[in-house]
């Protein structure tokens, strides 16, 4: 299972998960970004410059010097979000990205997802049970018993 993860982020897909793991991120954003770049083989003089971009384009780049604890939830999950974006993927896999925030931090991060579409041309698939999600969508699909099926317009769903 590992040899397939890896293959298919290295293909060009991330993901950004419902809770973001303190864990996995670094004692500094940046160093976090960073070492995201160094495993996707991102020279080393390269690296510094797109984690500050990144850090930019998710409003962090003051907080480049702050333990994972000393950010917030949305804070912490713009942080996934830019080590997410870092290596440039074709395709983010979005897991519930707002699952633990409040609405108008989830929205925040709507407004982000849709930024990094429009400016990094990005595909992103979201997983989510909020309906308010639907409003950001291009197409909404449903999963239900293994069986994916495009959805019949969900309230606050796109025509598209």
């Amino acid at each position: 299972m590992a040899s397939v993860q890896f293959s298919i982020r290295a293909a060009g897909c991330a993901n950004v998960r419902q809770e973001p793991a303190l864990k996995r991120l670094l004692n500094q954003p940046l160093a976090t970004i960073q070492l995201a770049l160094r495993l996707a083989g991102v020279p080393r003089a390269q690296r510094h410059a797109r984690a500050v971009e990144c850090l930019t384009l998710v409003g962090l780049e003051r907080r480049s010097d702050h333990r994972p604890y000393e950010l917030s939830g949305g804070q912490q999950q713009r942080l996934c979000i830019a080590r997410a974006t870092a290596n440039r993927p074709m395709l983010i896999l979005a897991d519930e990205p707002t699952g633990e925030l409040d609405s108008r931090t989830g929205q925040e991060i709507l407004s982000l997802f849709r930024q990094i579409v429009a400016l990094e041309g990005t595909a992103l698939v979201v997983a989510t049970h909020d309906p308010v999600i639907y409003d950001f969508a291009t197409a909404v699909y449903e999963l239900d018993d293994g069986r994916l099926t495009r959805s019949s317009h969900p309230e606050g769903a796109p025509d598209g």
